[in-house]
């Protein structure tokens, strides 16, 4: 019964340090650089869309090339 406190205990104590830890494995994503919007830009151009996918590569589109524009000004 001794032994079966201890490990309660432990995981207890274990979850709390979980819970105050930052853990390694969250890191913060960052924003795409210009080179790589450039990348997308050139990728997506290149692409072949059927009719019901060229509203969606339009939008894609848009949003990479103002995200490219704030990032060369």
């Amino acid at each position: 019964m001794d032994l079966f406190i201890i490990f309660y205990i432990k995981k207890v104590i274990m979850g709390l340090l979980d819970k105050i830890t930052p853990s390694p494995k969250q890191e913060e994503v960052q924003g795409f650089t210009a080179e790589e919007c450039k990348f997308l830009l050139s990728k997506l151009r290149s692409a072949t869309y059927t009719g019901h996918e060229f509203e969606t590569f339009y939008n894609i589109w848009v949003k990479v090339s103002k995200e490219l524009e704030k990032l060369e000004k």
